[in-house]
């Protein structure tokens, strides 16, 4: 799409042979501060989890210019390459502060750490260090990274990851204790961080009392002790079930029978569709202007990452639970309805 390139004159309606002008235009182009607009853009694109190339946009370049010409005229929008680097070197500035304030705190440096997933499937540990303060004799807490840890998850590998990123804020010496979840690999991950900073890994390990209670409240709702594992395999699966899973779940009680309905809303087009209009039909019906406003909610599918995960399931279905009965009720009929048809 052509456009005429704007400028402070047409941007002001302003006239370059006027004296007062041409004063105006020198102190709008010396009032624009480059630097400032370059930072501003890296936090704005740090802040909201934007991709580097929104400044390669002829869209984004053509909004800058037009609510200030002086961005173009000055050639203030960087690449990605260079917002790249100014990322990278501001942090290396941070890092720099954070480990001179780590490598002063009194006493040692305890550790807690825990794996996640993303949505494009990469496996990352977080690792978060609590240590007292140097002048205020506070406790303070900070998170000292991210790192991607590649391949399976053997404690090995989580370990050398872990060692890793506290030799490069170079708190090695000052190691104290981790608290960590209860699975078997982290073992051997506190065995690997004990022989590298020579202690017994055994001894600074501590557990994790939320995902103990996590644990205890899974096997509360889990009348099928024996077949837990067998049961949470399912959660994060977006495939179909097969009649012997299915019969799993209805075997588990009503959480189980529960998360068979949700799941079937969720993957049939038709269920979810009659779902939220029964929804919709209800609150266009109501006297109130305020029920008319309303939205229709999905229902909450479970995980098995999530630990709150089936409390919010169970929470939102009571909350819905008439709109889940008359959808049951509908699709009844619906299918009645068709197996006549097919019959008939």
């Amino acid at each position: 799409m052509s456009r005429r390139r704007r400028t402070l004159h047409t941007f002001l309606n302003l006239n370059d042979e006027n004296a007062d002008d041409v004063k105006m235009m020198h102190r709008m182009h010396t009032s624009f501060d480059r630097k400032h607009f370059q930072r501003l853009l890296i936090e704005w694109i740090v802040d909201e989890s934007l991709p580097f190339r929104i400044t390669d946009s002829s869209r984004f370049h053509a909004l800058c210019s037009y609510l200030n010409p002086e961005v173009e005229a000055q050639q203030a929008i960087i690449t990605r390459t260079t917002i790249r680097t100014r990322i990278v070197s501001e942090f290396n500035r941070h890092q720099a502060h954070v480990i001179d304030v780590l490598q002063r705190a009194p006493g040692q440096i305890h550790f807690a750490f825990d794996g996640w997933r993303s949505k494009n499937r990469k496996n990352v540990y977080g690792l978060a260090c609590f240590f007292r303060d140097e002048q205020t004799n506070q406790p303070r807490k900070i998170i000292l990274g991210m790192p991607e840890v590649a391949g399976c998850h053997a404690g090995d590998t989580i370990g050398s990851s872990i060692v890793k990123l506290i030799n490069a804020y170079k708190i090695g010496n000052k190691t104290g204790y981790f608290t960590l979840d209860n699975a078997s690999n982290m073992d051997t991950a506190m065995e690997f961080i004990g022989n590298v900073f020579g202690f017994d890994g055994r001894r600074r390990r501590g557990r994790c009392f939320g995902h103990i209670l996590n644990l205890a409240a899974k096997a509360l709702l889990n009348p099928l002790p024996n077949e837990g594992d067998a049961i949470d395999q399912y959660l994060d699966d977006n495939e179909q079930l097969t009649s012997a899973q299915y019969e799993l779940w209805r075997r588990q009680g009503p959480v189980g029978k529960l998360r068979i309905l949700v799941i079937a809303v969720d993957q049939s087009d038709r269920l979810n569709d009659m779902f939220l209009t029964c929804q919709k039909t209800e609150y266009a019906a109501s006297a109130n202007p305020g029920d008319r406003k309303r939205k229709p909610l999905q229902l909450v599918k479970d995980n098995q990452t999530r630990w709150l995960g089936t409390y919010y399931m169970i929470k939102r279905a009571l909350r819905l639970r008439q709109y889940m009965e008359l959808t049951r009720i509908k699709f009844q009929q619906a299918w009645e309805q068709d197996n006549r048809k097919t019959t008939g």
